[in-house]
């Protein structure tokens, strides 16, 4: 359900979309989950700007 509501979300168009996609992909338990898809689907995981340090990247943050 939460899935098939965040793709009709993703297919809608109103300003600041992309910046609330960016927002929400910088949450980590939304990152393990979207690697989780790939990982069943047999695809390589994301990988997301500040994964490295082990934080949401501060270009994320400020936004």
């Amino acid at each position: 359900m939460i899935l098939c509501n965040g793709f009709g979300f993703c297919l809608m168009d109103f300003p600041g979309k992309r910046r609330l996609i960016d927002r929400l992909v910088g949450i980590p338990q939304i990152q393990r989950a979207l690697n989780w898809v790939r990982r069943k689907q047999g695809k390589a995981e994301f990988v997301f700007p500040g994964k490295q340090e082990g934080k949401i990247a501060s270009s994320l943050q400020g936004r």
